[in-house]
């Protein structure tokens, strides 16, 4: 066969060996046909085969990103980075710098604060904020990106002060009722909605930037999960993609999750509209807990800093199994994002379920993040055949909390 193009280097990587080896890469269409020694390859090159040598450098096939949120990657590259901050007052006052460099920005994004990190850890309040920043609306994300901290203009626009009984914690109040600023998982959505609202060209702009990134990395495709909190807040435009696509200019295979609702309609016109090569529906994604730093992971046994709280999980466990069987059913591929202990059991007893109503296929369900599992789940993963997505920074996080 004569290729369209060969690759030769002195150092290629193919993951057969443990170090790189002199080889030649044959690619026809977009597919690599051969990998061999340059000597083997040679019959396959013609005067119209394209040939690169690229000497002394490294080539290895491309990463794939099996976790991204990229529009958000995007936001939080425009935002007011609080990391390193000592204190409450130190991280107000970093905000209040970023506020006062950039006048066109009607909301402030921050992320990345952590009051474990701070001299005095507590929960940080509004009125250290309304007293830099009155009257533009703040949404400042924690770390572990489960919890917030407002001040008094973002609660009043965004509505949290209203939600009812189901906020309890995740609504931190005064005694008289009042929010003290600090939000925890379900009513993050609501501020996100206003918060992350982005025109169509500065959507287009945050994924040229993603793609370059990538690229510098070496990451060839990705699997984006960015349904805000697990609602039906799908951050970013599918669209954006599709037309870079259509213009030449997708240099990433994008595979990405909408949210587990409970109503497939939408799943079922995504998976027919987004099926190419380059993007394509690939599942749906529920967030089950949230996180140990923030004790909204749900565990089998208390916390031990907060003797009789297990934490809490999104939906109860019945709703939960019945959107995954429904789910699964129809073939779609389902994503759970579990940290806790319990939430992991509770997300691997859903995929036992749906194997055993609907039947055992290569249905390839995951588990994210597993910063806590207990032992006697750990088996359960290969006997149902549910891949445990992990990564480095869950695995790090909860190892310093």
């Amino acid at each position: 066969m004569i290729m369209d193009r060969v690759l030769k280097r002195s150092a290629v990587f193919t993951g057969l060996k443990d170090e790189p080896e002199p080889l030649a890469i044959g690619i026809k269409g977009n597919v690599i046909q051969k990998v061999c020694s340059p000597e083997e390859m040679e019959p396959c090159i013609a005067s119209e085969t394209d040939v690169r040598d690229y000497g002394g450098q490294l080539i290895l096939p491309g990463f794939f990103d099996g976790h991204e949120h990229a529009f958000l990657g995007g936001i939080f590259d425009r935002a007011v980075d609080l990391s390193g901050c000592a204190s409450e007052e130190e991280a107000a006052r970093r905000v209040k710098n970023f506020a006062d460099q950039h006048p066109e920005l009607s909301w402030i994004i921050g992320t990345n604060w952590s009051s474990t990190e701070w001299q005095r850890p507590h929960r940080p309040r509004k009125e250290t904020l309304d007293e830099l920043v009155p009257h533009r609306p703040l949404y400042l994300i924690n770390a572990e990106g489960h919890s917030a901290w407002l001040n008094s203009a973002a609660i009043k626009l965004s509505g949290v002060a209203e939600i009812g009984e189901f906020g309890g914690e995740l609504v931190a109040r005064d005694p008289d009722g009042s929010p003290t600023g600090y939000i925890a998982e379900t009513p993050m959505p609501m501020v996100a909605r206003l918060a992350f609202d982005m025109p169509l060209p500065v959507q287009e702009v945050i994924f040229d930037e993603f793609q370059r990134r990538a690229a510098a990395l070496g990451i060839t495709s990705v699997s984006n999960i960015q349904c805000y909190q697990g609602s039906d807040i799908d951050l970013g435009n599918i669209s954006v993609v599709k037309r870079f696509g259509q213009e030449g200019r997708l240099t990433v295979r994008f595979f990405f999750a909408t949210g587990l609702t409970g109503n497939l309609d939408r799943a079922r016109r995504l998976r027919q509209e987004y099926d190419s090569d380059k993007v394509r529906f690939s599942g749906l994604k529920h967030i089950v807990d949230g996180t140990a730093t923030g004790w909204t992971a749900l565990l089998l046994e208390p916390y031990a800093d907060k003797p009789g709280f297990v934490g809490t999980g999104r939906i109860p466990a019945e709703e939960l199994a019945r959107r995954v069987v429904e789910a699964d059913r129809e073939g779609f591929r389902v994503r759970m994002h579990a940290c806790g202990d319990g939430s992991v059991r509770r997300a691997l007893d859903c995929c036992e379920l749906a194997q055993k109503l609907n039947g055992k296929r290569d249905s390839r369900h995951t588990i994210e993040h597993v910063e806590i599992i207990a032992r006697e789940d750990i088996g359960r993963f290969a006997q149902l055949g549910v891949i445990a997505s992990m990564q480095p920074d869950h695995i790090g996080t909860c190892a310093k909390f």
